[in-house]
């Protein structure tokens, strides 16, 4: 006997890049400066449509290598002080470039304590 589920609803569905740790330049700290840190990066975002199976098509979604290259692209773009910066220029772009109707982007620094990895998660939705 075959089920089948009636597709979810377009918010109930989410496309994301998890664990992706970058070097970079980051950090408010004297010793922070002129150095790269490890910072791992976990972006969930909420598509604005969803791809009808029966098409099988990229067009019909978002591609999460578009997301990847914004994040990449930021962390490569010279020092920023702040998780906190760093979260809200990888929402607004993806958000204002790509068919999105919401993205959750969670920025830890890797490196340091020894007993805890800090961080910052925003939520954010398009207007």
């Amino acid at each position: 006997m075959f089920f089948c589920r009636k597709q979810a609803m377009p918010e109930q569905n989410r496309i994301f890049l998890k664990d992706m740790v970058v070097d970079m330049g980051i950090g408010v700290f004297a010793e922070e400066k002129g150095r790269v840190q490890r910072v791992r990066l976990n972006i969930i975002v909420v598509p604005a449509k969803w791809p009808d199976e029966s098409r099988d098509d990229i067009s019909d979604t978002v591609s999460y290598d578009e997301i990847k290259k914004i994040a990449e692209g930021h962390a490569q773009g010279g020092h920023i002080h702040l998780v906190e910066t760093l979260a809200e220029r990888i929402a607004r772009d993806c958000l204002n470039t790509l068919p999105l109707r919401r993205i959750t982007v969670r920025v830890e620094k890797l490196d340091i304590y020894e007993n805890v990895i800090p961080g910052v998660e925003i939520i954010r939705e398009k207007a």
